[in-house]
């Protein structure tokens, strides 16, 4: 672009010289009218010259201050797409420690498919499959339905669920709904939620621990009693 602005500035350049030269040769000649229109000529190819050089100048500027960047035309070619039916993973700010990254199942996208994350799940969405992330937490957020297994370390549900669950902590809100087995440490059911199905207390390694320092601190009649103790508790 820069080569034929060039160009066109020699040509208007070359133009309005024969033009003047023209001029003066009618002009001497007696010709008064084509004399005054050769001159009008030569005015306008020596205007459109130097506006010719002007716009070099911008241009140059441009590429200098640019440092030679194109710019797309369109923003938004600058713009990420997300495709409906995908799972969306929160990254960490540069800078910053790894951490888990946050996957959300956004609303009115239906996901077919297991998933294994290491943070925190958000379901607003619809899942068909499995669920596991044994250090996190999964939220069922309200009109979130999981259909499978899930197994956290903490689940909080607010929508529905139809599958086993096992975490160490569950909580069931007020719209929260599970049909199928439940396996925890602690529970609670919110006035307003459902749980349909069976349930069972999970061994932690604490509990474990305690029940093996007691049988080898005591003698056998120790041991009775902490057997007749644990069945108390």
């Amino acid at each position: 672009m820069n080569r034929d602005v060039d160009e066109r500035s020699h040509i208007f350049l070359n133009s309005g010289i024969i033009f003047w030269i023209l001029t003066l040769i009618a002009w001497y000649c007696h010709y008064d009218v084509v004399s005054v229109v050769l001159f009008l000529l030569m005015l306008l190819f020596f205007t459109l010259h130097i506006l010719n050089i002007r716009i070099i100048k911008m241009f140059r500027k441009l590429r200098v201050g640019g440092a030679g960047v194109n710019i797309p035309e369109s923003a938004d070619l600058l713009l990420p797409t997300v495709k409906e039916n995908t799972v969306v993973a929160e990254s960490n700010p540069p800078g910053q420690e790894d951490k888990p990254a946050n996957t959300v199942i956004a609303s009115g996208v239906r996901f077919e498919g297991d998933i294994n994350a290491g943070g925190m799940v958000y379901v607003y969405g619809t899942i068909t499959g499995n669920i596991e992330s044994r250090e996190g937490i999964v939220k069922v957020m309200r009109n979130g339905l999981v259909e499978g297994n899930i197994r956290s370390r903490e689940l909080i549900v607010d929508g529905q669920i139809k599958g086993t669950c096992q975490a160490e902590s569950i909580d069931v809100c007020e719209n929260g709904s599970i049909d199928g087995t439940l396996s925890y440490v602690s529970l609670a059911v919110k006035k307003g939620g459902v749980f349909i199905g069976q349930a069972s207390l999970l061994n932690t390694p604490q509990q474990t621990a305690n029940i093996v320092d007691l049988k080898n601190d005591n003698t056998a009649q120790g041991v009775k009693s902490g057997k007749d103790k644990k069945m108390t508790n």
